[in-house]
């Protein structure tokens, strides 16, 4: 009987071998767990900041088409309200405000103005600045969609950033009151 070389037998991997290939495979796992919750952060909060701008803009649209609200147009106009706010209590209101004909104030007054829709931000995004102040009211007057902040055509912009804490991450949308223009910035 002859014997056969010994590293014919050998074969597979040695444990330094596995260990090594193992810490590559956790190294890379956990880099794109971290990108995703990364994206997934960036993502939520760009849809928030999105669905914001897009408020406004229909805000602005309902005033310069004349849309009613129970058959009536708003004398204020249409407008949207907020307050700074933490992540998990953050909400803002679409309006019509419905200050009387003759002297309309351009701002959103509880128990007489009328929510429209109240819309609930994501759990883990909140709103840590508004300019000019807090509570931001933002009101498109009609027949030309004229723009006031906080009841007066001063204010150059109106700015509200939100935020999302556990991403360190910020989106700022911008209303130029002069030309109407929403922006978004990231």
């Amino acid at each position: 009987m002859e014997v056969q070389d010994k590293k014919h037998f050998e074969s597979g991997f040695t444990l330094v071998e596995l260990i090594v290939a193992l810490g590559i495979i956790t190294a890379l796992t956990a880099t794109v767990v971290f990108k995703f919750d990364s994206f997934r952060g960036t993502s939520t909060l760009t849809s928030e900041a999105e669905e914001f701008a897009s408020i406004l803009r229909r805000s602005q649209l309902w005033a310069l088409t004349g849309q009613t609200r129970n058959g009536v147009r708003p004398s204020g106009g249409w407008g949207v309200h907020l307050e700074t706010c933490t992540a998990g209590s953050c909400t803002y209101s679409f309006f019509a405000d419905t200050s009387p004909s003759v002297n309309p104030d351009h701002i959103f007054t509880q128990g007489f103005d009328e929510p429209v829709i109240t819309f609930k931000v994501s759990n883990d995004v909140g709103i840590d600045f508004l300019d000019p102040e807090t509570p931001l009211d933002i009101v498109f007057s009609p027949p030309n969609a004229d723009i006031y902040i906080n009841g007066v055509q001063d204010e150059s912009k109106a700015v509200v950033r939100f935020i999302q804490p556990g991403h360190d991450t910020r989106a700022t949308v911008e209303l130029e009151r002069v030309s109407g223009l929403v922006d978004i910035i990231f």
